[in-house]
């Protein structure tokens, strides 16, 4: 990238604007974000409170195809992170985008995530005694998918 395509980046960066459509509350249990690029809405977040975990953690986060890879998202999580005073965690079904994400943003996060052993993981052979026996196909957060032997496509 060359040193114009860099500092249109940077502005482009710096011009991102977060509104806090609903604030952060542990009595509503999460909040409400948007981001603009000027007067265009380009991304939005939503986050709550696990009932289960209590972490507050991530529900939704949606940025424009044009507009990625340029710093909405991290935008966002900052933002809500401030408004709550605590860090977010990743949401329980985390898509291939967002474990990109946080696998920069805070590896810690996603250490128990299968996707980090998915080499380890693809076409190794498996043997369960309910299910029976077969080929591990696809790694996803928290499971495999697996091809059972004898079963055609």
């Amino acid at each position: 990238m060359g040193r114009f395509a860099e500092y249109l980046k940077e502005a482009e960066r710096k011009a991102i604007e977060i509104r806090t459509i609903q604030p952060h509350s542990d009595t509503r249990g999460g909040g409400f974000y948007h981001a603009y690029i000027g007067k265009r809405r380009v991304g939005g977040m939503g986050t709550w409170r696990g009932s289960i975990s209590d972490k507050y953690e991530v529900h939704n986060v949606v940025v424009h195809k044009s507009f990625r890879k340029r710093g909405v998202a991290t935008a966002l999580y900052k933002h809500a992170e401030a408004d709550s005073g605590q860090h977010l965690t990743p949401s329980t079904s985390l898509s291939d985008d967002g474990f990109k994400f946080w696998s920069k943003y805070r590896p810690e996060a996603i250490k128990h995530d299968l996707r980090h052993h998915r080499d380890k993981l693809m076409g190794k052979k498996v043997d369960h005694p309910k299910y029976g026996s077969g080929t591990i196909i696809g790694v996803g957060q928290h499971a495999v998918s697996v091809k059972r032997d004898g079963f055609k496509d």
